[in-house]
Formats: C-alpha cells, structure tokens, sequence
C-alpha cells in the first residue's frame, strides 16, 4: 500500500467543554517595582478541548500519520464573561529539584475551582450551549470527557455523537468519567447500547468516593502519572486490543474456543 493509501483512522473528543483561567503569581509587591515580574491571567479552552489537544499531540510523537484527531463540539469564546464553566488556578515557580532556586518551573499552587453557579444564572452570564460540529467522520475511537457536568445529561444527547440504529459504531468508545462516576444518562445509554465496546477512564480517588465494586479492569497505572504518558498508554492500548474474532484466526480455532465471554452474556453455570 503506498502513502496516498495508507488507510486513515478517526478519533473523535466531545463532552465538557470549559475555559480555564491560569493565573501566574508575580513579584510586583508595589506598583513602583515594574521591572520585576507582574501578575498574568492565561486563558484556554480546557475540558474535551485540552484532552484532544493532549491526544493529538501524543499522537504526532509518535510521527503516526495515519490519525485524523477532530473535537466534536463547538467552543466559547475565551473573551466571554466568565461563567459557572470556568476554572480558576493560582501557579507559582518552584525549584525543579529541591535547593535548585535557579531553575524553577511553574506548578499549581492553589486550584481556586469553578466559578459562581448564581452569576450563570443571572443575564449578565451567558453559558456557552454545546453544539455537534458539522460534517464529523465516523471515527474508530469516540472519546467522551464526561466532567460530571451538564454533558451527562439527555439534554445534551446530541452533543454525545453515538451513531444512530442502523450506523456502524465505532470500534471502541472511550469514556473518561469524573466523580459521582457511574452516574447519569450517558452512563446508561452507553451500558444499554454499547457495553462490549466501552472501555472506562477513572481517577482512583473518583472510585474512592463510590461504594462500588469494580471488576474488569484492563489496566491500573502503577507509575508515572504524567499526563502525557498516561494518554500515550491508553491510545496504545486501544490500538493494540482484539476481537475474539481476531484471535481465533491467528490461532486457526473456532471463536467459541477462544474462551471469552462478552459482558453483555451472563455467565453459565
């Protein structure tokens, strides 16, 4: 196969979507010391949009060009009044290694959380509504970054992009819940329709919270909590996963020999 045929896949981010407002400490103690470092107020888009930015990114390490990494929702203007969708941090410089007070790097020192839910419900705060993007492809990965926020709910089922009855579904849908986890419309929708292609992304400490037992489990990080390596190792893992169908051919066997029971099938006595 050559180059102009090698064959695309499409990876697909919807869910939440906020605008994160990043706030580097400076040293001005008085208005009169401008030569030193001043207060700065970053905004990004973060949410579902930062999580497709970190899995392209991961991607484009790799020099895979064989991926196609599209959000599926619209954002909100960085300009806008801020809302009950936007987060707040304070950052601060810090040694990289302990006593190395010459190089320093900037990490969050207070994580301040979302803004006021009355002021989004007074007329001078506007939320930003979630609407699909247009003319999407049906991607082999549907990842959904459910944040425990409105996305979970029916109202924004169109926002969730699950392929309608009769559409080929994508080969795995990733979703990355956030705490109360195992909650809300999404959540049934998906163990309903899609059970035996979901695969769940979940924060210990989210677990932690619930009175729930957990069984399937495909991976637990035991390492590096990099964010960068943590969303290379789940993209790697889905790519390398199989069907039983798969594995019966390699192995030259009948499916039912290959011993695995989908999640939809109760067990047999």
């Amino acid at each position: 196969m050559s180059a102009s045929e090698k064959r695309q896949f499409h990876l697909v981010v919807t869910g939440d979507v906020v605008v994160d407002h990043h706030i580097y400490a400076g040293e001005r103690g008085t208005a009169a010391s401008d030569h030193k470092r001043g207060v700065r107020d970053v905004r990004e888009l973060g949410g579902a949009a930062i999580l497709r930015e970190t899995l392209a990114r991961a991607i484009e390490s790799t020099a895979d060009t064989s991926w196609n990494i599209r959000l599926g929702v619209e954002t909100p203007s960085l300009d806008e009044k801020p809302c009950a969708h936007h987060a707040y941090a304070v950052w601060k410089p810090v040694p990289r290694t302990r006593g190395d007070e010459r190089n320093k790097v900037w990490r969050t020192q207070l994580v301040m959380g979302y803004g006021d839910a009355e002021s989004a419900a007074s007329a001078s705060c506007i939320a930003h509504p979630l609407r699909p993007v247009a003319g999407l492809p049906n991607p082999n990965i549907l990842v959904l970054d459910d944040a425990g926020s409105g996305f979970r709910l029916l109202a924004q089922k169109d926002n969730w992009l699950l392929p309608a009855s009769g559409v080929q579904p994508p080969h795995w849908i990733l979703l990355k819940m956030s705490s109360p986890v195992a909650h809300g419309d999404l959540w049934h929708e998906l163990i309903a329709q899609f059970p035996d292609r979901l695969v769940c992304v979940v924060w210990a400490d989210a677990l932690r919270l619930e009175c729930a037992g957990i069984t399937d489990i495909l991976t637990k990080s035991l390492g590096s909590a990099n964010p960068h390596n943590m969303v290379w190792a789940t993209i790697d893992a889905l790519t390398h996963l199989v069907t039983p169908e798969q594995v019966a051919r390699e192995r030259g066997i009948d499916v039912a020999e290959v011993g695995y029971r989908s999640r939809q099938a109760p067990a047999h006595a």
